[in-house]
């Protein structure tokens, strides 16, 4: 694997990680949670507008419904930075996928919002411009974590109330409110957190700029629902981007190891749906017996120390494989 090759994949992982961005902002909470105060469902109205089905996956388009123009006017750095989102040369060209490796007909990401405006995208959203990137992430990345393996597998759709909408921890305990208030301002931040990925010359270390993003935009993530649609409070939005990130991931590193994105193309160029139980997300594992390894910490500091070791043990082999 060159440095291109391992530039696309971390490049895909940060595109991955900030394609539900939207959802930080407060129009979201309004439009997704139930109230009087509620602005309804927006999808009609978007379709019309962007052809893309949901709001907040067409905030890097023209017709989005929020940010509205006011908002867009009042911030020049916000819309700077959506639109930088949408189409950087830079970010372009380190996603674009080798000519060998993938079918003669492909359409290159513009940049960085391939995957946000990818997800929730019609056919007439994508007429002509269809990434195959976008299409690989949406169909075989963000499908894959929906958040309901996290709990709720089998219930219903049940709208969250916004007078009481909460994030909550693992055991069901209130961590923090969730509503347009409190997503205010991790919205307003967003302009200063992602500055880091606007460095003056790419690609530079595109390894320590995925670092740098995923730790600036944690705090804001997690001040966010990753699923509203159901009672999974305890699912962030930092939990379901960083898992479908990871998704991604894989798949590209898959992509890049066989030198064969072609595999998952019809003769169009385009990402063929039929082949998307093809696509690997585990290349490799690693397993120990954690069970029998903490039998015997009785105190709770051993099992603290442990633990701790572990994660430690985690992150030095994740930066030794990547």
């Amino acid at each position: 694997m060159n440095v291109a090759e391992r530039n696309l994949i971390l490049a895909g992982e940060i595109s991955a990680f900030l394609h539900d961005l939207g959802k930080l902002h407060p129009g979201f909470a309004r439009e997704n949670l139930a109230g009087e105060e509620s602005s309804g469902n927006l999808s009609k109205q978007v379709k019309e507008s962007t052809k893309i089905g949901a709001a907040h996956g067409a905030i890097l388009e023209e017709g989005r419904i929020y940010p509205d123009a006011t908002e867009l006017l009042k911030n020049t750095a916000l819309l700077d930075c959506l639109n930088h989102l949408h189409e950087h040369s830079g970010w372009a060209k380190l996603l674009a996928l080798s000519n060998e490796y993938c079918a003669p007909q492909t359409v290159q990401a513009p940049g960085l919002g391939v995957c946000l405006n990818h997800h929730h995208a019609t056919d007439k959203f994508l007429d002509g411009r269809r990434c195959v990137l976008g299409d690989l992430y949406s169909y075989a990345a963000d499908i894959r974590d929906s958040a309901l393996d996290k709990g709720s597998s089998g219930t219903l759709h049940a709208t969250q109330l916004l007078e009481n909408a909460i994030i909550a921890d693992s055991f069901g305990r209130q961590q923090q409110a969730y509503a347009p208030a409190t997503l205010e301002k991790s919205w307003k931040d967003i302009p200063e957190k992602l500055n880091v990925l606007w460095p003056k010359e790419l690609p530079g270390d595109v390894a320590e700029l995925r670092q740098k993003i995923l730790e600036s935009m944690t705090q804001l993530f997690r001040s966010a629902l990753g699923e509203t649609r159901r009672p999974t409070n305890d699912v962030t939005l930092w939990h379901h981007s960083f898992s479908t990130a990871s998704h991604f991931k894989a798949a590209l590193a898959e992509g890049v190891l066989r030198q064969d994105f072609a595999r998952w193309q019809n003769e169009t160029g385009l990402f063929d749906e039929n082949r998307m139980g093809q696509i690997r997300f585990r290349l490799l594992g690693i397993r120990w017996d954690w069970r029998e390894l903490t039998r015997q910490a009785f105190r709770p500091v051993t099992l603290v120390s442990l633990t701790q070791c572990r994660d430690e043990v985690i992150a030095a082999i994740r930066q030794w494989v990547e």
